[in-house]
């Protein structure tokens, strides 16, 4: 049941992107951009879910979600305590496209 719940919670922050509580037809349209076809959606969303040491699903701590650039990122990474280390998030440049941002090691992106 739990990994249900973090599933939806999960594909509301994927549908919902800025947090308003409501879902408009482009914030439908943007998610299957990404995600789609709607039949596919679901489990493309449902891989974004793991579980943690003690069996609780978490979502994966590498997918960002949000609309924080590449330099934000960058800085957060800086502060990882294991390297070689990733982020995937949507592109700042290209609509419809997932961008990896890694640090390789200390310092080195």
């Amino acid at each position: 049941e739990k990994e249900r719940e973090t599933v939806y919670e999960t594909i509301c922050t994927v549908v919902d992107r800025n947090k308003d509580g409501n879902v408009s037809p482009t914030e439908i349209a943007d998610m299957l951009s990404y995600f789609g076809p709607l039949h596919q959606t679901v489990p493309k969303i449902t891989c974004l879910v793991s579980k943690d040491e003690e069996g609780e699903p978490i979502r994966q701590p590498w997918f960002i979600w949000t609309e924080v650039g590449s330099h934000q990122i960058e800085n957060k990474l800086l502060n990882a305590k294991q390297f070689p280390t990733f982020v995937l998030r949507a592109s700042e440049s290209q609509r419809s496209m997932f961008a990896v941002t890694q640090m390789l090691k200390e310092g080195k992106t």
